[in-house]
């Protein structure tokens, strides 16, 4: 099967760290033909390799590239990044570059966005014709599953928490176009239903 740009340019993955958010995007993209699959932390990792940032908003997003999108940046880090954009430029920053970034190099193909932060994100993406697809699990699975990745309990819950207060993520649900259970459902069930309710609606 082969995606392409009709109702939407692509699909953005939201949830909280644990969801399977990265998993399901990758299952999707091997499943079907024609499509992109981008990590929004692109962005991020791009400002990190500026000696400066750029004095406007439309400078930075007519510079940012994904030449950096293989470099590997912590989720603190990320998070100190994310901070420093959207207080000097706006709070939908990253949204709005990989917007630009999509539709200046990857505008003939139907894009996948892993890693997508931000409740204003989401509403930003689901306005310029993304569809917004949100990962929900139970928090006790969420903390089994970070825990896996060598990190304590009391890191797991520092973590979510401080997601929750940058972030807003939990409120994505609201204005997500399908909400799908990553602990109900395996990557390639999610997968599946993606791709069920893309030919439902396009």
């Amino acid at each position: 099967m082969k995606l392409v740009r009709n109702r939407y340019k692509g699909v953005v993955f939201f949830g909280e760290p644990g969801s399977g958010k990265t998993t399901a995007a990758k299952v999707l993209t091997d499943k079907v033909g024609g499509c992109e699959l981008l990590e929004a932390s692109l962005v991020l990792k791009f400002a990190l390799s500026l000696k400066q940032l750029p004095k406007t908003k439309g400078e930075f997003i007519a510079r940012v590239d994904d030449g950096h999108k293989d470099d590997v940046i912590n989720r603190d880090k990320a998070r100190e990044i994310f901070s420093q954009l959207t207080q000097k430029y706006s709070k939908t920053i990253v949204a709005e570059s990989m917007n630009a970034l999509v539709d200046r190099k990857y505008k003939d193909k139907f894009v996948v966005i892993a890693g997508a932060r931000a409740l204003d994100a989401a509403k930003f993406y689901k306005l310029n014709n993304f569809l917004i697809i949100y990962l929900e699990c139970p928090r006790r699975e969420l903390i089994g599953r970070l825990k896996s990745r060598q990190k304590s309990e009391q890191e797991v819950k520092r973590e979510l928490r401080h997601e929750e207060e940058i972030y807003q993520t939990k409120k994505i649900k609201k204005v997500a176009d399908l909400v799908l259970d990553s602990f109900k459902m395996s990557p390639d069930q999610i997968a599946n239903a993606l791709l069920d309710y893309l030919q439902s609606v396009c």
